[in-house]
């Protein structure tokens, strides 16, 4: 053990030992498709591997930004799948790097989504003419965050957050907003519920069982993706 515990420092030295990118802040949770250990390993706030269930999900460099490897959407049932680090009653927020190539998107493919039921999930998707958006279910009751188009034909980030007060339900809780060039919160009625349970898992790319086709997620690529402890955190890297 290190003495005196593990210091940022300490964790710097095992990112680069375990080569996850050393980004600018620590995260819970990252992604880039580069670890040595393979595509589908993720790494902690460590930098320590962390495997991923992969199903039928597309990585690889033709899909990632500047020669990198990146995750490519094109049916339902295609997602990496990690286990924890998701907690809708803390601030957390949801950052990733894509890139859309079409000026269209139908079908409201959806690129993030931690899964409980179909009454009790967490996600990142997109609506027709390029709008984002990021959706709380819990219980059956929805909050979300929409924002304007975003830009198609380069690397942009995006990134959904939540204040983490669903305390229980009726209790008013804190904003659930979404990043894209700047934050935004479109939802005048914040949700006054929790999830039935904190989600077990999540993934890139959406299954099946939550109810809705993946649309056009054939003209978006994923590059990284960061899970950050707080609420509307500064983009990681």
């Amino acid at each position: 053990m290190f003495a005196g515990g593990i210091t940022d420092k300490h964790k710097a030295v095992i990112a680069r030992i375990n080569s996850a990118p050393v980004w600018a802040t620590s995260v819970v949770f990252g992604w880039s498709g580069d670890m040595p250990q393979g595509t589908n390993y993720g790494f902690d706030s460590s930098g320590a591997p962390v495997a991923g269930v992969n199903s039928s999900l597309t990585i690889g460099t033709a899909y990632g930004e500047s020669g990198s490897n990146g995750a490519h959407i094109t049916n339902v049932d295609q997602y990496l799948e990690f286990t924890g680090y998701i907690d809708d009653t803390s601030a957390q927020t949801i950052w990733m790097r894509i890139y859309v190539s079409d000026a269209v998107l139908d079908g409201e493919p959806t690129i993030f989504e931690a899964y409980v039921t179909g009454n009790d999930l967490i996600k990142i998707a997109f609506q027709t003419n390029l709008l984002v958006k990021g959706a709380t279910i819990a219980q059956g009751n929805s909050a979300d965050a929409r924002e304007g188009a975003v830009a198609n034909g380069s690397w942009i980030d995006i990134a959904y957050s939540w204040a983490g007060n669903n305390a229980g339900e009726g209790t008013p809780t804190g904003d659930h907003d979404i990043y894209y060039t700047a934050w935004k919160d479109s939802d005048a009625d914040e949700l006054g519920y929790a999830l039935s349970s904190t989600p077990a898992t999540f993934m890139l790319g959406e299954e099946l069982t939550a109810g809705t086709s993946p649309g056009d997620t054939e003209y978006i690529n994923i590059t990284q993706i960061a899970i950050v402890d707080g609420y509307k955190t500064a983009k990681p890297w």
